[in-house]
């Protein structure tokens, strides 16, 4: 039923998780038209080609956006703040005053964008998986973020709807770099670069490029991963600026391959990518088996992509699209769609 999730965020609402609510629920909502999401309260989801962990320290990351990935509704409500994600099977309340969990998040949204704390029913609808490389933290964040703009009547700007959902990256990742939620925030193809200043190139593409984005069987998490790298550079910082170097030529090279739409060549520097990626050490043994079904499967190249450790891959499939995707889906693989 088109209402379920609304009576849901409800009932979480209420405090009284009854039947009897429910259906009281239901009943008055069924008297009144069902209300549409906040407006404009969406955000894109992410998918990197070229510079994971390179671009935590200075150099220049290739990303597209998954469009529309997340959409976000908020209602004012009383006694608690709650909070439904169906596709994660979340349902939470808490006390926006007291909070815990990504209860923290949406305070401090509430106070970044300068309202004193209240009560909201959020119901957030998401096409991303959790924690998958895809930027679904900053894309919820940035969701958030503009249906509590939208229910407050607050003016606000894409520049601070990415500022505001880079501080919630922090609380989620420690030290993120910042593309996941200028990616979700501007829901364009970027060349990003925060080497001591935010450097953002919008790229203008010849058409959706052919790829394919599978997920894993193991969660990949951002924060433990970029820990991890950095304990390796430190005990050998000239051996990972190399690599970082490389990978940093790579994502400037593939930024015209892209714009060119030379898929052939940009999946033969993805797998380059790739095995850059694997020798700073965040692939696992299902992502490098899951790279090679995609290029048995015909993909020109595939790489992971996010932190690693787990999530997703991505593979450039010019001419065998259905193929890849089907290896993936024949071998249990979700694969999510760029659009």
């Amino acid at each position: 039923d088109e209402r379920f999730d609304e009576v849901v965020s409800r009932v979480i609402s209420s405090g009284h998780i009854k039947d009897w609510k429910a259906r009281e629920v239901l009943d008055e909502l069924q008297q009144k038209p069902s209300p549409a999401a906040a407006p404009g309260a969406t955000a894109a989801g992410k998918v990197i080609l070229f510079g994971e962990h390179a671009v935590v320290y200075g150099r220049h990351a290739l990303a597209l956006p998954v469009a529309d990935a997340v959409r976000a509704s908020a209602t004012p409500s009383e006694g608690f703040t709650s909070l439904v994600i169906p596709a994660w099977g979340v349902a939470e309340r808490f006390d926006i005053g007291n909070p815990d969990g990504i209860g923290v998040a949406i305070a401090l949204i509430l106070q970044q964008l300068g309202v004193r704390p209240g009560n909201f029913s959020f119901t957030v609808e998401s096409r991303l998986p959790r924690a998958m490389g895809l930027g679904s933290s900053a894309a919820i964040a940035v969701a958030l973020t503009r249906a509590i703009a939208a229910v407050l009547h607050l003016d606000i700007d894409d520049e601070r709807v990415n500022a505001i959902a880079f501080e919630c990256e922090k609380l989620a990742h420690g030290t993120p770099s910042g593309v996941d939620n200028t990616v979700s925030t501007f829901a364009r193809p970027m060349l990003f670069c925060n080497d001591g200043g935010l450097q953002i190139e919008t790229l203008d593409l010849v058409g959706s490029p052919p790829i394919v984005i599978a997920c894993s069987a193991e969660a990949g998490f951002t924060g433990t991963e970029v820990a991890g790298v950095r304990a390796r550079y430190e005990r050998a910082p000239a051996r990972y600026e190399a690599l970082f170097e490389e990978i940093d030529h790579l994502s400037l090279a593939g930024a015209e391959l892209l714009q060119a739409g030379n898929y052939e060549e940009l999946g033969l520097a993805m797998n380059i990518c790739h095995g850059l990626l694997n020798a700073i050490g965040v692939s696992t043994p299902e992502l490098e088996r899951m790279v090679a079904l995609a290029r048995q499967a015909g993909a020109a190249g595939a790489k992971l992509t996010g932190a690693g450790g787990g999530g997703s891959v991505v593979a450039m499939c010019p001419g065998n699209v259905d193929d890849v995707q089907n290896a993936f889906a024949e071998s249990g693989y979700r694969t999510v769609a760029i659009r």
